[in-house]
């Protein structure tokens, strides 16, 4: 799958991430990686995930090993809403997120301060969650169990943390999450190969619903 519409991103890097920032702007770059996957991953799968993070709004791409956009979507704080994008498709999806349908339990490592739980990535050291998420309107649906990394010292002004949880924000601390996996089994790992504190274009975060149908899910 190709880019439909090529994007121009403006940003101006400022250098080296300061460890005390407190309120990140900027651009974090993960790696996805399947280690259950024996043959090739099928170039729709997404193989890394760029999140552009300004003032709670929240901008999320998923390409593949090509670096082809297969999805994108849009969160706008001061709407709690989120917005999804698919490549020359004319429907938008949306929703507002809300925590209202899931149970988050903390299972070992419960606040991440003892330094036996942290641990160094991209240079800013990160505690460990280990937490236990269910759906509480999805009786059938088994508990799934995710380990966190959560950056210390690169977080978001708290006053965001009212928005959506779950883009690679952990609530309880306004911390980026800069790795995460799924246990039992691991079937997917994402961790942050790239960090830079930036000052973002707002049109990086326009939603240009122009003669595309919305539809909410």
């Amino acid at each position: 799958m190709t880019i439909g519409i090529f994007i121009q991103i403006l940003f101006f890097l400022i250098g080296k991430p300061d460890i005390s920032n407190i309120n990140f702007e900027g651009v974090v770059e993960y790696q996805i990686k399947y280690p259950n996957q024996t043959g090739t991953i099928a170039p729709e799968v997404p193989q890394k995930f760029i999140i552009f993070f300004k003032d709670g709004n929240i901008r999320k791409e998923y390409r593949n090993l090509k670096d082809s956009l297969l999805f994108y979507s849009i969160y706008i704080f001061k709407k709690n809403t989120s917005f999804g994008f698919t490549p020359a498709n004319d429907t938008i999806l949306f929703y507002k997120p809300t925590s209202d349908i899931i149970d988050v339990k903390y299972s070992k490592g419960k606040q991440g301060n003892s330094k036996s739980h942290s641990s160094m990535i991209l240079g800013y050291e990160c505690n460990k969650y280990d937490i236990q998420i269910s759906y509480k309107d999805e009786l059938n649906v088994s508990p799934i169990n995710y380990t966190y990394y959560v950056a210390s010292q690169l977080s978001i002004d708290k006053k965001y943390l009212s928005g959506d949880g779950s883009n690679f924000i952990f609530t309880s601390t306004g911390g980026i999450i800069l790795k995460y996996f799924t246990d039992n089994p691991v079937v997917k790992v994402v961790e942050a190969k790239s960090i830079s504190i930036a000052t973002l274009n707002n049109e990086l975060f326009h939603v240009n619903t122009k003669g595309k149908f919305l539809k909410q899910i």
